[in-house]
């Protein structure tokens, strides 16, 4: 009796327009989580998600089976942080009257309730099956006095 393999977790990391994407179509039975709209050249399965509300009502969709994809592709993990921060910004302003922008401005106990949160969806998400997180290096180019 041949033992089942366990899913694996992978992060796939480089440059803007390096071909990612690509190089995720290769693995078994894929669907795309599109959070950054970028797989208009791609004829793969997506789902497109604009919102944390979004990539949460997903999930539970794939979580019930009604996708029957073996690897799930998170593209791109960095767009879906940015969603969380979103996420938590937004209710900790709605809970508390506040007007906090972004996740910079707030506590560190509300960053990390981002990071817990964050964290884990992807754990719940990487039970599910096979899980490729495409990531992208963000270049800055910063001026510290001439330094």
């Amino acid at each position: 009796m041949q033992e089942k393999s366990r899913p694996y977790v992978i992060m796939l990391y480089g440059q803007s327009k390096c071909g990612l994407s690509s190089i995720a179509t290769q693995f078994p039975e894929p669907l795309f989580l599109d959070i950054n709209d970028n797989l208009n050249q791609l004829n793969v399965e997506a789902l497109k998600i604009r919102t944390w509300e979004e990539f949460l009502d997903q999930a539970l969709e794939i979580s019930k089976g009604k996708h029957g994809q073996q690897t799930l592709i998170v593209s791109h993990a960095d767009g879906l942080w940015d969603l969380a921060q979103e996420f938590v910004v937004e209710a900790f302003n709605r809970q508390n009257g506040a007007n906090v922008k972004a996740l910079a401005d707030a506590s560190y106990s509300i960053w990390k309730e981002a990071v817990r949160l964050f964290e884990a969806k992807l754990a719940k998400l990487s039970t599910l099956g096979n899980l490729v997180l495409l990531a992208h290096e963000i270049v800055e180019n910063r001026n510290y006095n001439g330094i």
